[in-house]
């Protein structure tokens, strides 16, 4: 079923027609039919690339870029939420088209894409309104060989940020990218849970519990709580899991940029839990509540329950959210427990035990 940026996209369909093309983080697999068999599309959510590529005609590639060198006539980007995340991609993209290549952007007018146009300015793309139907914009420009930005070798590392997390014990230095979760700063409900765990680790008493060994983060982002882990409790396995390639590649890159041995962090793509396998003693998380712009709650639904067969006897889920949010209820009804542990006047910390 066609999306509405893809409606849009199908009432100027004399751009595509020919050529080559390249659609980025494309919000359905029907449109790919609408192109030659050539076209490529570049997926940078896991669960998008798994909703396509097994149905979509043409060639499909999960990751933060292609891994090649490739070359278009054309490009459609599916405006992001983050824009600073679709400025990077149109740099990216701009790069890779032939001389008078069209760069078409399409987006829900919720998502931000009516100020995209003067965002790109900024980086020398002239955006043209082309059209606008159901709640939806389409812009879109001729990239020359003569612009700027076409001859501008893109480095994906030249739109990194970084920023430091403290605790008690240690400092980590963060690397992250637009379009990856808190791409500018630790989020405050991340620095709450954060707080909360150094007595998950404490045993200062023979009648204690061991301390958790085997770590889960869930929607790990850069790795902010998972990797605090890793490096302040030497004997913890920490499995890091999320669905944003450029979050993971950020999390990787964090675990070397911080002297965590590799050894003890598994970074897995994963659509919820389908693909992070094996039991564990704890479960953290700052879980995402949102499909596009629309709060979901069947995300959380299903986390909880497939949390709930990979925690140990005993194991512990401990997460973070939104006050408002109506995570006691779902707590109650999966695991038949839960306590608050902190807050503040936004967030609460929760923590379930699988008995």
């Amino acid at each position: 079923m066609l999306s509405s940026e893809s409606e849009v996209l199908l009432r100027n369909q004399q751009y595509f027609e020919n050529g080559r093309w390249l659609i980025v983080n494309a919000t359905d697999s029907e449109i790919f039919s609408y192109f030659p068999k050539s076209v490529v599309g570049l997926h940078q959510l896991y669960d998008g690339y798994l909703n396509i590529h097994s149905q979509a005609r043409g060639f499909h590639h999960f990751g933060p870029i292609l891994s090649s060198d490739n070359s278009f006539d054309g490009a459609i980007i599916y405006w992001p939420k983050s824009k600073q995340h679709g400025v990077m991609l149109c740099h990216y993209v701009s790069t890779l088209l032939e001389n008078e290549g069209h760069l078409l952007i399409v987006g829900d007018n919720k998502g931000g894409v009516k100020s995209a146009a003067k965002a790109l300015n900024k980086i020398g793309l002239s955006m043209n309104k082309i059209d606008s139907a159901r709640h939806c914009t389409l812009i879109g420009t001729l990239v020359e060989d003569s612009d700027a930005i076409a001859h501008d070798k893109f480095d994906i590392s030249k739109y990194v940020n970084t920023y430091s997390v403290k605790t008690d014990s240690h400092e980590l230095s963060l690397e992250t990218l637009p379009g990856g979760f808190s791409s500018d700063a630790l989020d405050p409900g991340s620095a709450l849970l954060l707080s909360t765990l150094d007595d998950l680790f404490n045993n200062n008493s023979a009648k204690k519990p061991l301390p958790p060994a085997k770590v889960l983060d869930f929607a790990c982002g850069n790795g902010a709580i998972g990797l605090s882990i890793a490096a302040s409790q030497a004997h913890t396995h920490v499995t890091l899991s999320d669905i944003n390639a450029l979050a993971l590649t950020c999390a990787k890159s964090n675990v070397s940029r911080n002297n965590i041995d590799n050894n003890r962090v598994d970074i897995v793509t994963s659509n919820g839990l389908d693909e992070v396998t094996g039991q564990f003693d704890l479960i953290v998380s700052n879980p995402p509540f949102h499909s596009g712009t629309k709060t979901d709650y069947s995300i959380t639904e299903r986390f909880l329950i497939d949390a709930k067969k990979q925690l140990r006897p005993n194991g512990k889920l401990q997460i973070v959210a939104n006050r408002f949010l109506k995570y006691p209820d779902q707590l109650e009804q999966v695991f038949g427990n839960f306590r608050v542990v902190a807050q503040t006047t936004k967030f609460n910390v929760y923590q379930s035990i699988h008995s």
